[in-house]
């Protein structure tokens, strides 16, 4: 993938980036068993998403919630 913009959103939607990059990237670390990131925040680029849904709320509002728990599990404060 030839991209240098954040989440690749010049070449693919905020979805597509989760299921085509972050979950084989994260599922790749954690069967090689190497460090995993120290920090991540996705939420906003989640939400920025999430505007453009043409879905039910509370469908928004799950992936939202648990994207959120991802950034959370990943923050400093957890660490």
């Amino acid at each position: 993938m030839q991209s240098e913009a954040p989440f690749a959103c010049d070449r693919m939607d905020f979805a597509q980036w989760l299921q085509f990059i972050f979950i084989p990237k994260m599922t790749n670390l954690l069967q090689a068993q190497l460090p995993l990131p120290r920090r991540m925040t996705l939420l906003p680029m989640a939400q920025e998403w999430a505007k453009e849904l043409k879905c039910d709320r509370q469908y928004t509002t799950a992936i939202l919630d648990t994207i959120n728990k991802i950034d959370l599990i990943f923050s400093d404060d957890a660490l």
